[in-house]
């Protein structure tokens, strides 16, 4: 398996993880220095930045998140980019 396709499986472990409600292992599998940018809009839930640095800071959003919904699912829609060193993709959020 390539580095490239190692990074997507474990975004997708990642957020499977965190779809099942289990933080501490979708944390896990992501890279101590991630950068994760929100690009989209809350009314219910302003956010005070778009971009989340390391691993604390992206705990703090998913717990935002998850404070805000009883159930949420995040799914993996698209690979927009991929290297040896970052994933880019789109994904899909539904909340209830």
């Amino acid at each position: 398996m390539s580095t490239e396709e190692r990074n997507v499986q474990l975004l997708q472990e990642g957020l499977d993880a965190f779809s099942r409600g289990d933080l501490s292992e979708s944390l896990e599998r992501m890279h101590p220095d991630i950068e994760w940018h929100v690009v989209f809009g809350l009314p219910d839930l302003p956010l005070p930045k778009d971009v989340y640095r390391d691993r604390e800071e992206v705990e703090s959003l998913w717990t935002q998140f998850r404070s805000a919904w009883d159930e949420m699912a995040v799914r993996l829609e698209e690979v927009l980019y991929v290297d040896d060193e970052r994933v880019v993709d789109l994904g899909l959020d539904n909340g209830s």
